[in-house]
């Protein structure tokens, strides 16, 4: 099967390439592995759905506004784990 070529950064790269070695596995199966339990979490399902949707109905700024809120909440998240770590 033929494949195109994604790029990713080095650092994503190394990591990826050890972990697979330690799993016995190539970098290939590992990231099918994790894209296989990546879809089935309902933040991915979610997207998903939202982007149908707004495809379908050429609702292009349904889909921007739910990344948009997406990465808030990925943002919030990401700054009360960092307030939780100073707290500690």
């Amino acid at each position: 099967m033929p494949t195109n070529p994604t790029r990713i950064p080095d650092q994503t790269h190394r990591e990826v390439s050890t972990a697979a070695h330690l799993l016995g596995c190539t970098p290939g199966e590992l990231l099918q592995r994790a894209w296989e339990c990546y879809q089935q979490t309902p933040e991915f399902k979610d997207d998903f759905t939202v982007a149908q949707r707004a495809f379908q109905s050429k609702d292009l700024e349904l889909l921007a506004s739910h990344l948009d809120e997406r990465a808030r909440q990925r943002a919030s998240g990401r700054a009360a784990a960092v307030r939780a770590r100073r707290r500690s």
